[in-house]
Order: C-alpha cells, then sequence, then structure tokens
C-alpha cells in the first residue's frame, strides 16, 4: 500500500497519535539560511586569518575561495567549533546569521497538525523559533523544552496542557547550543530517555531532517517499533547510520520536496 495512504489512515484528528520530528528542511523551505549558508557567512572572516601574513585580493570571490579551502571540507559542526568554542559566541552568531525571515508555509501546515489535533507535540533539532511562532500565531500556547533544567521541571507530556516543543540542540536566546562534533555526538542521558520514550510511545512523523547527528540516530535506533509507525518524509531517503531503521517494515520513506 502506498506510504501516504497508511499514514492519512492512520493520522486522524484529535487522537494526538503521532510526534512530529522536524529537521533543517523545515526551515530551508521557509528561506532560513542552510547550514551551508551559514558556513559561507564566515568566509570573509576566514580568508583575512588566511592571508594574515600575506597580501588580500580585493577581487577575490569569497565563496569559490571558501568552497576550495580546507574550511569548505568541513562539516557545519566543526567549522562552528573552530569558530565559535564558546556558546555566548554561538548565540551571537547564529542570531544574525539567520535573519528575521518570515514564518514559511511548512511551518504554518505544521502549526496546523497540531491544531487539529494529529500531534501531541514537535521535537525538532532547529534552534531557530519559526514553528513555535506559527503555533502562536493561531493562539497555539506552546512549552518549549531546551535542556535538562526544563525537562526536571515539567510534567509527563500526557499531562502537559500546553503544546510541547522539544529542542535537543537547544533554543535561541536560552542558553547552550548543540553545535559542535562533541556536542552532537550524545545528548544528554535525561533527554535521550525522555526522547526514546515519547517517540516509542507515539507514532512518528519526520520531516525534513537527514539523520546525521549522532545523538539523534541512537534516539531512533533505541525507539520501541513494536506499537505505531514512523514516516520519513524528505526529498531523498536518509542515509549512512540512520539506513538502518529502514529494515523495519513499520518504518516507511515517502518522497517530498517542498512543504
Amino acid at each position: 500500500m502506498n506510504p501516504i495512504i497508511r499514514l492519512a489512515a492512520s493520522a486522524l484528528p484529535g487522537e494526538k497519535k503521532y510526534i512530529l520530528f522536524a529537521g533543517a528542511g523545515v526551515s530551508k523551505d521557509a528561506g532560513v539560511p542552510t547550514a551551508w549558508d551559514v558556513m559561507l557567512q564566515t568566509a570573509g572572516l576566514l580568508y583575512v586569518e588566511s592571508v594574515k601574513n600575506g597580501e588580500k585580493d580585493p577581487n577575490i570571490d569569497l565563496e569559490k575561495w571558501f568552497e576550495t579551502s580546507q574550511y569548505g571540507q568541513m562539516s557545519y559542526a566543526e567549522l562552528m567549533d573552530q569558530l565559535y568554542p564558546n556558546y555566548p559566541d554561538q548565540q551571537s552568531f547564529l542570531k544574525q546569521a539567520l535573519g528575521t525571515q518570515p514564518v514559511g508555509e511548512v511551518h504554518h501546515l505544521i502549526a496546523e497538525l497540531a491544531r487539529r489535533g494529529i500531534i501531541r507535540a514537535i521535537i525538532t533539532t532547529n534552534v531557530d523559533d519559526y514553528l513555535e511562532k506559527a503555533l502562536e500565531e493561531i493562539k497555539i500556547k506552546t512549552q518549549v523544552i531546551s535542556n535538562d533544567e526544563d525537562l526536571k521541571h515539567c510534567e509527563p507530556l500526557i499531562h502537559c496542557k500546553d503544546f510541547r516543543v522539544y529542542k535537543p540542540h537547544g533554543t535561541l536566546g536560552k542558553g547552550a547550543i548543540r553545535n559542535t562534533p562533541k556536542d552532537l555526538e550524545k545528548l544528554s542521558p535525561l533527554m535521550e530517555e525522555e526522547l526514546v520514550r515519547v517517540l516509542s510511545e507515539h507514532g512518528v512523523i519526520v520531516i525534513g531532517y537527514s539523520g546525521r547527528d549522532k545523538g539523534i540516530i541512537d534516539v531512533f535506533n533505541r525507539r520501541n517499533h513494536n506499537y505505531y509507525p514512523l514516516f520519513w518524509i524528505n526529498p531523498s531517503q536518509p542515509t549512512g547510520e540512520i539506513e538502518k531503521i529502514f529494515e523495519d517494515p513499520r518504518v516507511a520513506y515517502l518522497p517530498c520536496v517542498r512543504a
């Protein structure tokens, strides 16, 4: 059977049977800079550093220079680790880099899933607040959980009166952000256990996530697949370590390019 038919038949309004897991593709659809775009914004700074004992070329094409430099071969997390090892600096840079794009169509559509009671909560690796804004625009009060302290002082999800948004990589304007390879290697034990439990007790709809973060992959690998299905929606099927979960017949991939 076509997976979209299975999803439509299973994700019924009012049942709050599903958790939506949102990756960077959700914000990219709205025009928010991607990790590559953010990396390119550092090119000028990196170029000056690389030629500090030489002569700068006033006509340099910074994008081409960056692509062929050692920095262009780094991952986003590796570059951030070198440039901004301190969380306050990361917060400041990302606030400026991500800009102030309007809430996108995909954000609005996800908020509509919440309004209809199809999803009980959102988990997102994005540190921006576009999903929260989309929810607030339709008068849905949100409770953001972005660190262990938030978890220690919140009620179980089933008793939460507000709509909950889990942000295991942190959120702009509040505390630490998980941005470096070391940060992404492992979530805190408390956050990992919470996400494993939440994802095991619900069906899961994954949108715009490539499955590259080791800490998040561990959560998906530990999820109990015995009860509810998982639908992975992305332009292409994720590759790498996350591929193993697609061996389970209850995990379905749905190709989707835009909102």
